[in-house]
C-alpha cells in the first residue's frame, strides 16, 4: 500500500519487516527516492494513499537492456511481474551483485519505468 508521510510529506510504500527491526508503534516503508530497504515510521504519522499498483512491462522495465533492466523485473506464468515490493523484494537486492540487470528505481510507480518513445515501438 502506498502512504504519505505526514510530517515529512514523503510517499513510500509499506513493505514486510523480516528481520522485526520496527517497534510494535511502527510500519515499515520504503520511501520514494531511497534505495534503503526500509524505515520504521510511527504508523500515527502515516495517511494511506492507496494500493501499490505496479504494472510490469518488458519495454518500459527495460527487458533485453543489460544493465538499464530495473532488478525487479521478473517472468512467471502469468507473464512479466513487478517485485520491487513484493515477496522476492529482498532477495532480489540481496544477490543485485550478481545479476545482468542493475537498474534500482528511486520513484515509485510509473515514474521507475524508462521512457519509452512509442512512436518506434508501433
Amino acid at each position: 500500500m502506498v502512504v504519505k508521510n505526514k510530517v515529512t510529506e514523503k510517499k513510500g510504500v509499506v513493505v514486510d519487516d523480516p528481520f522485526g527491526c520496527c517497534a510494535s508503534f511502527e510500519t515499515p516503508v520504503a520511501y520514494e527516492g531511497s534505495t534503503s530497504l526500509f524505515i520504521g515510521t510511527d504508523t500515527k504519522d502515516l495517511k494511506v494513499i492507496g494500493p501499490e499498483n505496479a504494472k510490469a512491462d518488458l519495454m518500459k522495465c527495460g527487458a533485453g537492456q543489460g544493465k538499464k533492466c530495473c532488478i525487479f523485473l521478473v517472468v512467471g506464468s502469468s507473464g512479466p511481474e513487478c517485485q520491487r515490493f513484493g515477496d522476492m523484494r529482498l532477495d532480489i537486492i540481496f544477490r543485485k551483485d550478481k545479476m545482468t540487470a542493475q537498474r534500482e528505481p528511486t520513484k515509485l510507480y510509473p515514474n521507475c519505468q524508462l521512457k519509452i518513445d512509442e512512436s518506434t515501438t508501433k
